[in-house]
């Protein structure tokens, strides 16, 4: 069985998505969205207790990209790269 691919949403997208789900209710706008409605479900309760949508120790997903180029020239080629 192959794993599925985890996804990740931004901070907007969570935002806009939790807005939906108050107006159409979680399930129906899970379902619109194609995601989960435990994740959507979570994200609602996140937002009603006033916290975040992100959590502060997860960059966002367009600055750890940014960095792969700075990780790539750091990290010296294994011996491993050679053969393949």
């Amino acid at each position: 069985m192959q794993r599925v691919p985890r996804r990740r949403f931004t901070n907007n997208f969570r935002s806009q998505a939790v807005t939906l789900a108050e107006s159409i209710g979680p399930a129906k706008a899970a379902r619109q969205l194609d995601m989960s409605v435990k994740a959507l479900a979570y994200w609602l309760i996140t937002a009603r207790s006033g916290k975040p949508l992100s959590s502060p120790s997860r960059a966002p997903v367009e600055e750890m990209e940014s960095e792969l180029p700075v990780f790539a020239q750091r990290t010296p080629p294994s011996r491993w790269s050679a053969r393949f």
